[in-house]
């Protein structure tokens, strides 16, 4: 994990070494598909990242997941912005200077 505090927002990079398929990645925010994805034994109701991500909305941040071989796995963002009255719409600075933290490297 990697938090990075700067003058106009907070970013934060979770990176795992795991590699979620194109088509996973374009619905994971909606509600119930991770649920359907998810083993049998999964007790997760599938609302996790729907809510999450209206959470970073509502406050005018927002989440991404890249994921990819090329990535080093999948990596999570959450930008959320320093101000008191944040809007999505007043949310345009991108974290792209922001570094994703380095992959795991097993020591084995």
């Amino acid at each position: 994990m990697n938090v990075v505090g700067r003058s106009r927002d907070i970013v934060v990079h979770m990176r795992n070494g795991g590699v979620i398929p194109p088509e996973r990645v374009r619905t994971l925010f909606e509600p119930f598909h991770a649920k359907s994805a998810a083993p049998a034994h999964s007790t997760g109701l599938g609302l996790g990242l729907f809510i999450s991500h209206e959470i970073a909305t509502a406050h005018g941040g927002d989440i991404t997941v890249e994921s990819s071989v090329a990535a080093g796995g999948t990596i999570v963002t959450v930008r959320l912005p320093r101000t008191e009255n944040a809007s999505a719409e007043g949310f345009n600075h991108p974290a792209s200077d922001v570094p994703p933290p380095a992959p795991h490297r097993s020591s084995g």
